[in-house]
């Protein structure tokens, strides 16, 4: 394996096995989770030629999703969960796990009343109006007995085909050694579509994004909240960071059920995500540069800068396009070697946007070539982000 890179080391509190919880409701996502996502499907490992794939030692708890299954067949039969046994299931380690991985620690009695106003027959249900939270559950909960069945056969496919394996592998090519979880638990669960994380757990969707995003992101206040050249920088790293994980997850390609009922209305359109790319270089070209210019000047368009790239997508969108481009015009080990470096990042998204032609073809005519759409940044302004970056972010070298 090729070298990391310098990745500056943000965490300071030991590490903890990584205990990844699957939101089942989540599960309509189209190559299971995806997964595939994580590199071309073309070059993932195949299964050998007696049709097995190779075993895998990450350890699958399935749990919480076989109480749940339970719970929905005693239902069917006419015999819906008592209140102990939803206790029973509210109480088990790992949702206990989930339950204390929020702000405000989650009651058991929440679990309980989600769940049972999911059970219990209409006709029967308390007749008050209930809480958003109770509503939005149910929906979930519905969604995953409703596709229980197609969840059965996800769930069986990510045992037999390796996936938790290649989550595991795709960790160790995107995080250095001390920045990997020292112990991998992929587990089962019934919730609503959400991205959680606590310390040394991952409440995820898509599951290696969510393993760097735990390990691998460069920490630093939200750039929205900021002025000036720190409000410039801060968007920078914000959109390396983002950027990154959008390659990991294969932003472009994800897909929903349309049947899903939180979901299923969204379309991600690939030509579109790369229009949105064009224009974020087009927003940091107009800005920037900012050495010079008047001090009064410089915190206004600094903060200018950071909301239009948060109101315009272009953190997500934008920074996917860029590390897309890093990584199909130089490497992906190039672009790994960017974790945690914002100037290492600018400095490869020109070299490898440099190497595109000139002028830019639109996104629109090259949908199989897609990063080739993607234009260099004006040379006074590379010039100068960089040397803004460099000074912001000095102290973590």
């Amino acid at each position: 394996m090729t070298s990391h890179g310098s990745v500056p080391r943000r965490h300071t509190t030991p590490r903890l096995p990584a205990v990844i919880l699957l939101l089942v409701g989540l599960l309509a996502l189209v190559g299971l989770l995806g997964l595939t996502a994580c590199g071309s499907s073309s070059d993932q490992e195949k299964p050998g030629p007696d049709g097995d794939a190779s075993p895998c030692d990450v350890p699958i708890q399935t749990a919480p999703w076989d109480l749940f299954v339970e719970f929905c067949e005693a239902t069917d039969a006419g015999h819906p969960p008592t209140r102990k046994q939803l206790r029973a299931f509210a109480e088990l380690p790992m949702m206990v796990a989930w339950r204390n991985s929020m702000g405000q620690p989650v009651p058991a009695g929440d679990i309980i009343n989600w769940l049972e106003f999911t059970f219990t027959p209409e006709d029967l249900r308390p007749k008050n109006t209930p809480s958003r939270d109770r509503v939005a559950f149910r929906r979930s909960y519905n969604y995953s007995i409703e596709h229980r069945r197609a969840i059965q056969t996800r769930l069986a496919e990510f045992r037999t085909e390796g996936l938790a394996c290649r989550v595991r592998d795709e960790a160790a090519f995107w995080l250095k050694p001390e920045q990997r979880p020292t112990a991998l638990e992929i587990v089962f669960m019934p919730s609503k579509p959400e991205l959680r994380i606590s310390k040394g757990r991952l409440f995820v969707d898509q599951l290696m994004s969510l393993v760097f995003r735990e390990e691998g992101l460069l920490q630093g206040p939200p750039a929205a909240s900021l002025e000036g050249e720190a409000a410039v920088a801060h968007s920078v790293r914000s959109m390396m960071n983002q950027g990154i994980l959008g390659y990991i997850e294969n932003l472009p390609g994800t897909r929903f059920r349309a049947d899903h009922p939180k979901l299923g209305d969204l379309a991600i359109i690939p030509e579109n995500v790369f229009q949105t790319g064009v224009k974020t270089i087009d927003l940091l070209n107009r800005f920037i540069p900012l050495e010079g210019e008047d001090p009064q000047a410089v915190q206004t368009r600094g903060y200018d800068l950071a909301m239009t790239l948060k109101a315009s997508s272009s953190i997500n969108q934008g920074g996917y396009c860029m590390a897309a481009c890093i990584a199909t015009n130089l490497s992906r080990e190039r672009l790994r070697d960017c974790v945690g470096n914002p100037s290492a990042f600018l400095r490869s998204y020109q070299e490898a946007a440099l190497q595109n032609p000139s002028p830019q073809p639109s996104p629109h005519t090259v949908p199989d070539a897609l990063p080739s759409s993607m234009p260099p940044l004006d040379e006074a302004v590379i010039k100068d982000l960089l040397r803004i970056c460099d000074q912001v972010f000095a102290d973590t070298e």
